[in-house]
């Protein structure tokens, strides 16, 4: 519990603190799954493209 106008300034500054660090993790989070997305996009944009490379390979007919 407060008991002075000291406590309450420092907890008010510590809450500042924890409210910046909140801010920082949340646009952390945001820029980690905003990449995510971009590897996964990446990821299928090639596996297309590496299929239709495959599929656009002359078939050999002997066996």
């Amino acid at each position: 519990m407060i008991k002075s106008s000291s406590q309450l300034s420092e907890a008010a500054k510590f809450l500042q603190k924890t409210d910046l660090r909140l801010v920082a993790i949340e646009e952390v989070t945001k820029d980690v799954q905003r990449h995510g997305q971009e590897v996964k996009s990446t990821t299928h944009r090639q596996k297309q493209q590496s299929l239709a490379a495959l599929e656009s390979r002359p078939r050999s007919t002997s066996n």
